[in-house]
């Protein structure tokens, strides 16, 4: 927790998310293979991703949680894009859909 100054010029206590509980959740990402089916591992981290958020959504943890929504997002994307056998250098140009 720090203190931080409100346009309105007071201070309040402002909560979020430490970095090491990010890199943990980061982490916790990391050990998917491909040989795992998309319908075991979906619920799974559904699953994850629901009660770290629900953990620390109290405070202003917003710029955290979005950050982290990026970073699964493109997580799931790639690890689908490997899973399919697509080539690698054709991957900036999918969407996110």
């Amino acid at each position: 927790m720090s203190w931080r100054q409100a346009k309105s010029g007071r201070a309040y206590p402002h909560i979020e998310p430490h970095p090491k509980s990010q890199t943990k959740l980061r982490d916790k990402l990391n050990p998917w293979t491909l040989w795992r089916a998309a319908d075991e591992v979906i619920p799974k981290l559904n699953r994850l991703l629901k009660g770290w958020g629900g953990y620390f959504h109290y405070g202003h943890s917003t710029r955290v949680l979005d950050r982290m929504n990026h970073f699964v997002v493109n997580r799931v994307q790639r690890w689908l894009w490997r899973k399919g056998g697509c080539a690698r250098n054709l991957w900036p140009t999918t969407p996110r859909e």
